[in-house]
Protein backbone atom coordinates (compact mmCIF):
# COMPACT_ATOMS: atom_id res chain seq x y z
CA UNK A 1 0.00 0.00 0.00
CA UNK A 2 1.37 3.57 -0.56
CA UNK A 3 2.25 5.70 2.17
CA UNK A 4 0.06 8.65 2.59
CA UNK A 5 0.89 11.66 4.72
CA UNK A 6 -2.38 11.14 7.19
CA UNK A 7 -3.51 14.54 9.18
CA UNK A 8 -6.24 12.30 10.93
CA UNK A 9 -7.10 13.31 14.38
CA UNK A 10 -3.92 15.75 14.24
CA UNK A 11 -4.07 19.57 15.10
CA UNK A 12 -2.81 20.23 11.70
CA UNK A 13 -4.46 23.57 11.56
CA UNK A 14 -2.90 25.03 14.91
CA UNK A 15 0.25 23.21 14.63
CA UNK A 16 0.98 24.06 11.20
CA UNK A 17 -0.79 26.85 10.02
CA UNK A 18 -1.92 29.56 12.76
CA UNK A 19 0.81 31.01 14.77
CA UNK A 20 3.60 29.12 13.47
CA UNK A 21 5.04 31.90 11.31
CA UNK A 22 3.04 30.50 8.13
CA UNK A 23 1.96 34.11 7.04
CA UNK A 24 4.36 34.42 3.84
CA UNK A 25 3.12 30.85 2.27
CA UNK A 26 -0.71 31.54 3.36
CA UNK A 27 -0.65 34.75 1.59
CA UNK A 28 1.67 33.19 -1.30
CA UNK A 29 -1.16 30.62 -2.19
CA UNK A 30 -4.02 32.83 -1.99
CA UNK A 31 -2.52 35.47 -4.37
CA UNK A 32 -1.64 32.59 -6.87
CA UNK A 33 -5.11 30.99 -6.01
CA UNK A 34 -6.52 34.68 -6.91
CA UNK A 35 -4.37 34.91 -9.77
CA UNK A 36 -4.90 31.53 -11.37
CA UNK A 37 -9.09 30.74 -10.78
CA UNK A 38 -11.39 32.68 -12.28
CA UNK A 39 -13.44 35.03 -9.59
CA UNK A 40 -16.85 33.37 -10.36
CA UNK A 41 -18.01 29.85 -11.71
CA UNK A 42 -20.62 26.91 -11.41
CA UNK A 43 -18.49 24.17 -9.01
CA UNK A 44 -14.96 24.05 -8.62
CA UNK A 45 -13.37 20.54 -6.68
CA UNK A 46 -10.55 21.09 -3.80
CA UNK A 47 -7.95 17.80 -3.40
CA UNK A 48 -6.26 17.85 -0.43
CA UNK A 49 -8.58 20.85 1.27
CA UNK A 50 -7.71 20.21 4.97
CA UNK A 51 -9.80 22.12 7.38
CA UNK A 52 -10.79 24.47 4.71
CA UNK A 53 -8.13 27.07 5.14
CA UNK A 54 -8.48 28.60 1.29
CA UNK A 55 -12.50 28.22 1.17
CA UNK A 56 -12.67 31.96 1.58
CA UNK A 57 -11.54 32.11 -1.86
CA UNK A 58 -14.41 30.25 -3.28
CA UNK A 59 -16.94 32.67 -2.19
CA UNK A 60 -18.00 33.63 -6.19
CA UNK A 61 -18.79 29.64 -6.58
CA UNK A 62 -22.30 28.35 -6.63
CA UNK A 63 -20.94 24.47 -5.08
CA UNK A 64 -17.53 23.67 -3.31
CA UNK A 65 -16.26 20.28 -3.07
CA UNK A 66 -13.39 20.14 -0.51
CA UNK A 67 -12.19 16.39 -0.35
CA UNK A 68 -9.74 15.52 2.28
CA UNK A 69 -7.68 11.83 3.26
CA UNK A 70 -8.63 13.27 6.82
CA UNK A 71 -12.11 13.09 8.20
CA UNK A 72 -11.25 14.90 11.58
CA UNK A 73 -9.93 18.27 9.20
CA UNK A 74 -12.71 18.06 7.23
CA UNK A 75 -15.61 17.80 10.13
CA UNK A 76 -13.48 21.21 11.37
CA UNK A 77 -13.90 22.48 8.10
CA UNK A 78 -17.93 21.83 8.02
CA UNK A 79 -17.71 23.39 11.59
CA UNK A 80 -16.85 26.60 9.87
CA UNK A 81 -18.44 26.81 6.69
CA UNK A 82 -21.60 24.87 7.12
CA UNK A 83 -23.15 23.06 3.86
CA UNK A 84 -24.89 26.54 2.23
CA UNK A 85 -22.62 26.05 -0.80
CA UNK A 86 -20.07 23.39 0.56
CA UNK A 87 -19.89 19.47 0.39
CA UNK A 88 -17.54 17.40 2.41
CA UNK A 89 -15.83 14.53 0.98
CA UNK A 90 -13.67 11.86 2.75
CA UNK A 91 -11.25 9.94 0.46
CA UNK A 92 -10.33 7.14 2.48
CA UNK A 93 -12.58 4.52 2.75
CA UNK A 94 -10.43 1.64 1.53
CA UNK A 95 -7.23 2.65 3.38
CA UNK A 96 -9.24 3.07 6.92
CA UNK A 97 -10.53 -0.35 5.96
CA UNK A 98 -13.73 0.63 5.95
CA UNK A 99 -14.71 -1.77 2.79
CA UNK A 100 -18.34 -2.43 3.38
CA UNK A 101 -19.11 1.45 2.93
CA UNK A 102 -17.03 1.58 -0.21
CA UNK A 103 -18.74 -2.16 -1.53
CA UNK A 104 -22.07 -0.25 -0.76
CA UNK A 105 -20.90 2.75 -2.80
CA UNK A 106 -19.60 0.93 -5.69
CA UNK A 107 -22.75 -1.37 -5.94
CA UNK A 108 -25.12 1.93 -5.78
CA UNK A 109 -23.02 4.06 -8.49
CA UNK A 110 -23.39 0.94 -10.99
CA UNK A 111 -26.82 0.82 -10.56
CA UNK A 112 -27.41 4.57 -11.22
CA UNK A 113 -25.27 3.80 -14.23
CA UNK A 114 -27.32 0.48 -15.15
CA UNK A 115 -30.58 2.84 -14.98
CA UNK A 116 -29.41 5.45 -16.97
CA UNK A 117 -27.63 3.61 -19.90
CA UNK A 118 -29.76 0.43 -20.14
CA UNK A 119 -32.73 1.31 -21.17
CA UNK A 120 -30.59 3.09 -24.30
CA UNK A 121 -28.83 -0.06 -25.03
CA UNK A 122 -31.36 -2.16 -25.06
CA UNK A 123 -33.46 -0.18 -27.13
CA UNK A 124 -30.44 0.22 -30.09
CA UNK A 125 -29.99 -3.52 -30.12
CA UNK A 126 -33.50 -4.21 -31.11
CA UNK A 127 -34.08 -1.42 -33.49
CA UNK A 128 -30.42 -0.61 -34.95
CA UNK A 129 -31.86 -0.81 -38.42
CA UNK A 130 -34.60 2.09 -37.51
CA UNK A 131 -31.47 3.70 -35.50
CA UNK A 132 -29.41 3.69 -38.75
CA UNK A 133 -31.76 4.46 -41.60
CA UNK A 134 -31.95 7.58 -39.98
CA UNK A 135 -28.83 8.82 -41.33
CA UNK A 136 -29.77 7.05 -45.15
CA UNK A 137 -30.86 4.82 -47.55
CA UNK A 138 -27.01 3.13 -47.22
CA UNK A 139 -26.40 2.84 -43.52
CA UNK A 140 -29.08 0.46 -42.43
CA UNK A 141 -26.62 -2.74 -43.80
CA UNK A 142 -24.52 -1.85 -41.13
CA UNK A 143 -27.58 -2.22 -38.67
CA UNK A 144 -25.93 -5.90 -37.41
CA UNK A 145 -22.32 -3.69 -36.35
CA UNK A 146 -24.62 -1.20 -34.07
CA UNK A 147 -26.31 -3.71 -32.62
CA UNK A 148 -23.29 -5.82 -31.40
CA UNK A 149 -22.04 -2.89 -29.57
CA UNK A 150 -25.24 -2.07 -28.18
CA UNK A 151 -25.21 -5.71 -26.49
CA UNK A 152 -21.68 -5.00 -25.12
CA UNK A 153 -22.58 -1.59 -23.85
CA UNK A 154 -25.60 -3.61 -22.08
CA UNK A 155 -23.01 -5.70 -20.41
CA UNK A 156 -20.57 -3.03 -19.95
CA UNK A 157 -23.00 -0.92 -17.85
CA UNK A 158 -23.52 -3.28 -15.28
CA UNK A 159 -19.76 -2.86 -14.15
CA UNK A 160 -20.18 0.10 -13.21
CA UNK A 161 -17.17 1.83 -11.88
CA UNK A 162 -15.19 -0.82 -10.90
CA UNK A 163 -12.11 1.02 -12.51
CA UNK A 164 -12.01 3.71 -10.06
CA UNK A 165 -11.20 0.92 -7.21
CA UNK A 166 -7.91 0.07 -8.35
CA UNK A 167 -6.79 3.87 -8.31
CA UNK A 168 -8.13 3.45 -4.31
CA UNK A 169 -5.96 0.51 -3.85
CA UNK A 170 -3.01 1.65 -5.85
CA UNK A 171 -2.84 -0.84 -7.82
CA UNK A 172 -3.50 1.17 -11.34
CA UNK A 173 -0.59 -0.76 -13.00
CA UNK A 174 -3.09 -4.00 -13.32
CA UNK A 175 -5.39 -2.05 -14.83
CA UNK A 176 -2.52 -0.86 -17.35
CA UNK A 177 -1.73 -4.46 -18.12
CA UNK A 178 -5.33 -4.80 -18.66
CA UNK A 179 -5.76 -2.15 -21.13
CA UNK A 180 -2.60 -2.86 -23.46
CA UNK A 181 -3.48 -6.50 -23.25
CA UNK A 182 -6.52 -6.33 -24.99
CA UNK A 183 -5.80 -3.02 -27.05
CA UNK A 184 -3.02 -5.21 -28.44
CA UNK A 185 -5.68 -8.25 -28.82
CA UNK A 186 -8.41 -5.72 -30.05
CA UNK A 187 -6.15 -4.52 -32.91
CA UNK A 188 -4.97 -8.54 -34.10
CA UNK A 189 -8.83 -8.98 -33.98
CA UNK A 190 -9.65 -6.18 -36.20
CA UNK A 191 -6.71 -6.66 -38.74
CA UNK A 192 -8.39 -10.38 -38.88
CA UNK A 193 -11.92 -9.89 -39.06
CA UNK A 194 -12.85 -7.07 -40.45
CA UNK A 195 -11.01 -8.36 -44.07
CA UNK A 196 -13.22 -11.32 -43.71
CA UNK A 197 -16.64 -10.03 -42.42
CA UNK A 198 -16.27 -6.48 -43.48
CA UNK A 199 -17.96 -3.40 -40.42
CA UNK A 200 -19.69 -6.54 -38.77
CA UNK A 201 -16.02 -8.15 -37.94
CA UNK A 202 -14.78 -4.63 -36.99
CA UNK A 203 -17.18 -4.85 -34.28
CA UNK A 204 -16.97 -7.70 -33.15
CA UNK A 205 -13.74 -6.98 -32.54
CA UNK A 206 -14.19 -3.29 -30.51
CA UNK A 207 -16.73 -5.04 -28.52
CA UNK A 208 -14.30 -7.47 -27.14
CA UNK A 209 -11.81 -4.21 -26.68
CA UNK A 210 -14.40 -2.79 -24.63
CA UNK A 211 -15.32 -5.72 -22.74
CA UNK A 212 -12.54 -7.63 -22.49
CA UNK A 213 -10.94 -5.17 -19.90
CA UNK A 214 -13.56 -4.20 -17.98
CA UNK A 215 -14.73 -7.70 -17.09
CA UNK A 216 -11.28 -8.56 -16.60
CA UNK A 217 -11.32 -5.92 -13.74
CA UNK A 218 -14.32 -6.89 -12.33
CA UNK A 219 -12.98 -10.72 -11.27
CA UNK A 220 -9.58 -9.07 -10.41
CA UNK A 221 -11.63 -6.77 -7.91
CA UNK A 222 -13.33 -9.35 -6.79
CA UNK A 223 -10.12 -12.02 -6.16
CA UNK A 224 -8.31 -9.30 -4.61
CA UNK A 225 -10.12 -6.60 -2.54
CA UNK A 226 -13.65 -8.78 -2.38
CA UNK A 227 -15.79 -6.50 -3.87
CA UNK A 228 -18.50 -6.59 -6.94
CA UNK A 229 -20.56 -3.74 -8.73
CA UNK A 230 -23.38 -6.22 -8.74
CA UNK A 231 -26.48 -5.85 -6.12
CA UNK A 232 -29.99 -6.18 -5.92
CA UNK A 233 -30.43 -2.50 -8.05
CA UNK A 234 -29.45 -3.96 -11.24
CA UNK A 235 -32.05 -6.59 -10.90
CA UNK A 236 -34.66 -3.71 -10.32
CA UNK A 237 -33.62 -1.75 -13.05
CA UNK A 238 -33.99 -4.67 -14.91
CA UNK A 239 -37.10 -5.61 -13.84
CA UNK A 240 -38.22 -1.86 -15.21
CA UNK A 241 -36.72 -2.73 -18.71
CA UNK A 242 -37.79 -6.17 -19.53
CA UNK A 243 -41.57 -4.71 -19.93
CA UNK A 244 -40.26 -2.05 -22.91
CA UNK A 245 -38.23 -5.21 -24.33
CA UNK A 246 -41.08 -7.44 -24.64
CA UNK A 247 -42.94 -4.01 -25.93
CA UNK A 248 -40.12 -3.78 -28.28
CA UNK A 249 -40.51 -7.36 -29.44
CA UNK A 250 -44.12 -7.19 -30.10
CA UNK A 251 -43.76 -4.25 -32.56
CA UNK A 252 -41.17 -5.73 -34.13
CA UNK A 253 -42.57 -9.12 -34.75
CA UNK A 254 -45.90 -7.63 -35.16
CA UNK A 255 -46.04 -3.99 -36.54
CA UNK A 256 -42.64 -3.63 -38.62
CA UNK A 257 -43.39 -3.21 -42.08
CA UNK A 258 -47.04 -2.69 -41.33
CA UNK A 259 -47.51 0.55 -39.86
CA UNK A 260 -45.78 3.36 -41.61
CA UNK A 261 -41.89 4.16 -40.60
CA UNK A 262 -42.63 7.56 -38.95
CA UNK A 263 -45.12 5.96 -36.45
CA UNK A 264 -41.84 4.44 -35.13
CA UNK A 265 -40.42 7.49 -33.79
CA UNK A 266 -43.79 9.41 -33.35
CA UNK A 267 -45.53 6.58 -31.24
CA UNK A 268 -43.89 3.39 -30.55
CA UNK A 269 -40.51 5.74 -29.28
CA UNK A 270 -42.01 7.44 -26.69
CA UNK A 271 -43.96 4.79 -25.70
CA UNK A 272 -40.70 2.92 -24.42
CA UNK A 273 -39.62 5.74 -22.79
CA UNK A 274 -43.05 6.10 -20.90
CA UNK A 275 -43.20 2.72 -20.07
CA UNK A 276 -39.56 2.59 -18.52
CA UNK A 277 -39.99 5.59 -16.53
CA UNK A 278 -42.87 4.84 -15.14
CA UNK A 279 -42.26 1.36 -13.89
CA UNK A 280 -38.98 3.06 -12.25
CA UNK A 281 -40.58 5.04 -9.03
CA UNK A 282 -42.65 1.36 -8.39
CA UNK A 283 -39.85 -1.59 -8.94
CA UNK A 284 -36.59 0.54 -8.57
CA UNK A 285 -37.61 3.68 -6.20
CA UNK A 286 -34.07 3.36 -3.78
CA UNK A 287 -32.27 3.59 -6.80
CA UNK A 288 -34.34 6.22 -8.27
CA UNK A 289 -35.02 8.47 -5.28
CA UNK A 290 -30.91 8.30 -4.51
CA UNK A 291 -30.27 9.45 -8.21
CA UNK A 292 -32.21 12.33 -8.19
CA UNK A 293 -30.84 13.76 -5.01
CA UNK A 294 -27.62 13.85 -6.08
CA UNK A 295 -29.05 15.86 -9.57
CA UNK A 296 -31.09 17.62 -7.35
CA UNK A 297 -27.43 18.82 -5.27
CA UNK A 298 -25.69 19.24 -8.31
CA UNK A 299 -28.27 21.49 -9.54
CA UNK A 300 -28.74 23.52 -6.29
CA UNK A 301 -27.21 27.32 -6.71
CA UNK A 302 -26.09 29.47 -3.91
CA UNK A 303 -25.26 32.66 -3.82
CA UNK A 304 -22.25 34.34 -2.91
CA UNK A 305 -22.50 36.54 -0.29
CA UNK A 306 -19.23 38.77 -1.12
CA UNK A 307 -17.51 39.37 -3.84
CA UNK A 308 -13.41 38.06 -3.95
CA UNK A 309 -10.99 40.69 -2.36
CA UNK A 310 -8.44 42.24 -4.53
CA UNK A 311 -5.27 40.19 -3.76
CA UNK A 312 -2.11 43.19 -2.94
CA UNK A 313 0.32 43.01 -5.91
CA UNK A 314 3.64 42.72 -3.70
CA UNK A 315 4.39 39.65 -1.30
CA UNK A 316 5.72 40.46 2.65
CA UNK A 317 8.92 39.74 2.86
CA UNK A 318 9.38 35.63 4.07
CA UNK A 319 9.35 35.71 8.01
CA UNK A 320 10.70 33.05 9.98
CA UNK A 321 9.00 33.90 13.49
CA UNK A 322 5.40 35.53 13.52
CA UNK A 323 4.96 38.91 14.97
CA UNK A 324 2.16 39.65 17.00
CA UNK A 325 1.42 43.04 15.81
CA UNK A 326 1.40 41.97 12.71
CA UNK A 327 -1.80 42.75 10.75
CA UNK A 328 -1.59 39.99 7.35
CA UNK A 329 -4.32 40.74 5.12
CA UNK A 330 -6.52 37.97 2.75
Amino acid sequence: MVEICDYEGSRYRTEFWEGQGREYEDRAERIALRKLLPPHGRRLIEIGAGYGRLADLYQGYDEVLLLDYALSQLQQARGRLGNDRFHYIAADLYHRKQHAELHGILKTSAAWIVMVVLPGAVFLAFFASEVMGTFGKDFPAGYVALAILAAAQIVNCTFGSVDYLFAMAAKQWIAVIDLSVFALASMGLTFWLAPRYGVVGAAVAGAIGLLGPRATRVVEVAVLMRMNPFGAGHLRIAACVIPSALLALVWREVFAGVVPAHAFWWLFAPAYVVLYLALLPVLAREELNGLLSVVRRRRRRGAPTEEPQPAPDELPPPSTSPSADEDVAD
